[in-house]
């Protein structure tokens, strides 16, 4: 299967998947591009608006939010029903538990499988210019959309996608299949 092949049927899935479909894929991907998953959400009061916790391969603390918008935009509606989480992303300090620091600063991601309106990253730079500096620890608030999950996601699946032919038809056929087989 070609790259472009493989890009194709990742934008098919993606653009049907749930945020708790794609949180997994997600998880493989960082993984493979060599971040160390420090925090999985079990998706409750809990995560403080953080549901992926990460060390990236520079150092990088980074904390994300996943939203699934398949097929979609992320809209101003939805921006405003988000914008609690958004702020305890942001603010909320990781726990020493999970940093392995008393203080440690992280790297806020937003991120969605879909696209985001024009209106959305005008209240995202306005909340980082604005909002964010309000706050001695707090970064500015990082998007990640379709196009970077896609990516992600692609070369990931490159590197462990089956090459022969056969093997390939073999693995749709079992996915295709009501599980009888």
């Amino acid at each position: 299967m070609s790259s472009s092949e493989l890009v194709k049927w990742i934008e098919i899935w993606l653009d049907r998947a749930g945020e708790r479909a794609y949180q997994p894929a997600f998880l493989s991907a960082l993984t493979f591009h060599k971040y160390k998953i420090v925090h999985n959400t079990s998706h409750n009061s809990l995560e403080l608006g953080k549901d992926v916790i990460a060390c990236a391969p520079n150092g990088d603390l980074i904390a994300f939010q996943l939203k699934g918008n398949p097929g979609t935009r992320l809209t101003m509606g939805q921006w405003h029903e988000i914008y609690p989480q958004v702020i305890q992303l942001v603010t909320m300090p990781l726990a020493a538990l999970l940093s392995g620091k008393k203080t440690a600063h992280h790297r806020p991601i937003l991120v969605t499988n879909g696209e985001v309106e024009e209106d959305v990253q005008s209240a995202i730079s306005a909340f980082n210019s604005t909002f964010v500096p309000q706050y001695a620890s707090a970064l500015p608030l990082e998007l990640w959309t379709r196009g970077t999950l896609i990516r992600l996601l692609a070369d990931a699946a490159a590197a462990v996608w089956p090459a022969n032919l056969s093997t390939q038809i073999e693995l749709l056929r079992a996915a295709a299949s009501g599980g009888k087989e």
